[in-house]
């Protein structure tokens, strides 16, 4: 008995200290949460300026968006979604993208019926918080009357396909007298949509010099978009018109010492590197009781590289059958796009596959040689 009264007796002073030894242990320390910045605190933003939201349209006409993004870096490139269908795609012209950049995104909606319009701005791949509005498209019936006093839209003027390039006036612009922003030197506003032939440039390609209605003047490359081959177009403002020197008559001595320059140690040229920024065409096409239906498509081309794209051609496949020639371009600088328009003719109901590619022979040595393809999905139906 005296025996269990001590063991008794021993567990229970064990206890006491083992609950002395849990009340002085020091508490744990708690994880701190993480802390996350909103994502949109670091994403360019992109708001649409025209037209409205509801704004309405008959089919088959030219739908300009005049859009404006920014961002703290700078944008790369704004695209163009309807319903959900890339149609459009403006790069900046600068390698770096743009702190400010305003675009006119058109395309041509084919079907009635309210048309979803979503534009993202991107800094590389970090892409904007979508821009969206809705468009009534074709004659949709409303008991609301429209403005007797609604502003109309500019039309796109037609892009011809000859080679010759030209530049489109984005948004209204001033034709100056030199290439530099000096409120003096100001000949005329140019209104938007303007197609202007280009008949000289800077070498850096920051300032064009055009034809417009007869006026000879300088715009911002910045302001403008390029249509044709614009690879032959001079450079202008480069060299300084050399200062008469007097004539005397005293003899002139001059000596010459001619020596060998040293070797430069040869660096690597900078590579372009060709991309299908974008296929615009209809997507749903009806025969409509014929046979087979003719529409067009244009291809724009951007050079995303460093260095500039001389001598390729581009072409396009329907269904993976033989290429339909695109046209030839001599020379395609850093940020630069063209765009090139090929009838394509549809023999009959059914899905197809409209693939453009640009220098499909790889003679342009390039950046990456993967992301020369573009691809767009046509639906013809009866």
């Amino acid at each position: 008995m005296r025996h269990h009264a001590r063991s008794i007796a021993l567990l229970a002073w064990l206890a006491a200290l083992g609950m002395a030894c849990n009340l002085g242990a020091p508490a744990p320390t708690p994880v701190p949460p993480t802390s996350t910045a909103p994502a949109s605190a670091s994403r360019p933003s992109v708001i649409i300026q025209s037209p409205a939201n509801g704004a309405q349209f008959p089919v088959n006409q030219t739908i300009p968006l005049s859009v404006v993004a920014s961002d703290d870096v700078g944008v790369t490139r704004v695209q163009l979604f309807v319903n959900d269908v890339l149609v459009r795609t403006v790069t900046s012209q600068n390698i770096n993208g743009d702190r400010t950049l305003s675009a006119v995104l058109d395309f041509v909606p084919r079907v009635s019926g309210d048309q979803i319009v979503r534009v993202l701005a991107y800094r590389g791949a970090v892409a904007s918080d979508p821009a969206e509005l809705t468009l009534r498209i074709g004659n949709v019936a409303t008991n609301t009357p429209l403005p007797a006093q609604r502003p109309t839209q500019p039309s796109l003027p037609p892009i011809p396909n000859d080679g010759v390039c030209r530049a489109l006036v984005n948004n209204a612009a001033n034709l100056r007298s030199a290439p530099r922003i000096d409120p003096g030197n100001i000949i005329t506003v140019m209104p938007q949509f303007s197609l202007v032939p280009i008949v000289g440039r800077l070498a850096d390609n920051s300032w064009w010099r055009v034809n417009f209605n007869n006026q000879f003047g300088w715009v911002s490359a910045a302001l403008t978009t390029l249509y044709g081959n614009c690879g032959t177009v001079p450079i202008e403002g480069a060299t300084p018109t050399p200062t008469p020197q007097p004539v005397t008559n005293t003899p002139i001595i001059v000596t010459v010492v001619v020596t060998a320059p040293p070797s430069p140690t040869p660096s690597p040229l900078p590579r372009p590197d060709l991309i299908i920024t974008s296929i615009t065409g209809p997507s749903s096409i009806a025969l409509g009781g014929a046979a087979s239906v003719t529409q067009n498509y244009s291809v724009t081309i951007t050079n995303m590289g460093l260095g500039p794209a001389r001598g390729f051609n581009a072409v396009l496949r329907v269904n993976s059958g033989a290429p339909i020639d695109l046209g030839t371009v001599g020379e395609l600088f850093q940020g630069q796009s063209i765009t090139l328009v090929r009838p394509v003719t549809f023999s009959g109901p059914g899905n197809y596959v409209l693939q453009a590619e640009a220098d499909p022979s790889n003679l342009v040595p390039e950046v990456s040689e993967v992301n020369n393809i573009g691809i767009i999905n046509v639906t013809v139906t009866p």
